[in-house]
């Protein structure tokens, strides 16, 4: 993660790579590092441009502070002691998708509470991140 913003814990990393992803820009909101770096690393591979934040309230920061919005998010849905969902409803709200990515899958109805969201099982193979934001944003 390189280029850091005015808040610590969001970063935005561009690339030039060309990929099934290339010139998309990517929310991802985790708040375990190896696993948020895994994704940034996964998705910058594809071409896109990723922004982290590792709490709810950085997610917020980072919506606010982008230009051009995002055109997909990949959420944790615990991140500490709270849940990612006020974020994620404001994030479908601005008719951005929204792909889940936890191991806390099992017990929520996803697909009742969000149904245009996408679900994960953390940790999910690269394969399936991927796939997941190029089904969604193609």
């Amino acid at each position: 993660m390189s280029t850091a913003s005015s808040v610590s814990d969001v970063q935005t990393r561009n690339t030039t790579q060309q990929g099934k992803l290339s010139g998309r820009r990517i929310l991802v909101v985790e708040d375990e590092f190896f696993i948020a770096l895994d994704i940034q690393q996964v998705v910058e591979e594809e071409g896109a441009e990723v922004t982290t934040a590792m709490s709810l309230d950085d997610g917020f920061t980072a919506l606010s502070a982008s230009r051009d919005g995002f055109d997909a998010a990949i959420l944790d849905i615990r991140l500490g002691d709270t849940d990612v969902f006020p974020l994620a409803r404001v994030l479908i709200e601005r008719g951005v998708p929204v792909i889940f990515h936890s191991a806390h899958l099992g017990h929520l109805n996803i697909a009742r509470d969000f149904p245009t969201a996408m679900a994960l099982d953390k940790p999910a193979p690269s394969e399936s991140i991927v796939g997941a934001l190029s089904q969604l944003i193609g």
